[in-house]
């Protein structure tokens, strides 16, 4: 089996149970003692899991970011019929921002019968997908790219995001609380705050999973956003705001 199915399997595991025996972990996902080790201690190092007396126990979501391989599997159908609500908003002769979350990276799946599109994003499994695209000029952001992100950040990012000015930026952040998103992490608040500031609107995507949650930081205020696109109804007072302040909501 391959360590990223591997590690994934491992995952959605601790997420179900919160906390196992080593050795029935082992046992239910058919590796020996030895494989497991080393697979937990790469969880460890990057902060997910922790290891006690036996047993090993998932890490508080709160103020985690998850590897960009974890994200890239999880609520994918949502995702999908996210951004398949999204694409409507992209017509011919656009010019989009394309964050890097693997919640927009279905965005190019629904964008065949569009004409004359440009992308610009700092997403790396965005880009290859965009690129392969015929009706699409593709600009790619460079900047720092973290282990595990599938994308990149910092203030070289920033600089070449404040070049461009385009009809739509389309982001996600990591959880949405009453009138505000959050995010784990300030550089990937950045550069999607300067995505937004750069375009003339901009819509966030987002699955249920996240509502009614925040991280560490409070990137901004649903005011920022032209459309919000989920997968089911938002909590009631987020759909208040958002009725209150004109933010289209889809779901």
């Amino acid at each position: 089996m391959f360590k990223d199915i591997r590690l994934q399997q491992i995952m959605e595991i601790l997420n179900s149970v919160g906390k196992i025996k080593t050795s029935e972990l082992a046992t239910k996902i058919y590796v020996s003692q030895s494989t497991l080790r080393r697979d937990l201690l790469l969880l460890e190092q990057q902060n997910l899991i922790s290891r006690k007396f036996g047993y090993v126990s998932l890490l508080g979501k709160a103020n985690l970011e998850f590897p960009y391989t974890f994200r890239e599997q999880e609520n994918n159908i949502e995702k999908k019929q996210i951004c398949k609500k999204a694409s409507a908003f992209i017509t011919n002769n656009m010019a989009v921002f394309l964050d890097s979350s693997s919640t927009t990276s279905f965005i190019p799946d629904f964008l065949v019968r569009k004409n004359r599109l440009v992308f610009i994003t700092n997403g790396l499994l965005h880009a290859y997908k965009l690129s392969r695209l015929e009706n699409v000029n593709l600009y790619t952001l460079g900047g720092h790219n973290p282990r595990n992100f599938g994308g990149t950040v910092g203030s070289d990012t920033i600089k070449q995001i404040n070049n461009y000015n385009t009809n739509l930026a389309i982001v996600s952040f990591g959880s949405l609380l009453n009138d505000s998103v959050y995010i784990t992490n300030k550089e990937q608040a950045n550069f999607r705050l300067a995505m937004i500031a750069n375009a003339k609107e901009s819509i966030l995507l987002m699955d249920s999973s996240k509502f009614d949650q925040s991280d560490f930081i409070k990137a901004g205020n649903l005011k920022l956003f032209k459309a919000i696109i989920t997968d089911k109804k938002p909590p009631k007072d987020t759909l208040k705001f958002c009725q209150k302040n004109k933010i289209d909501v889809l779901w």
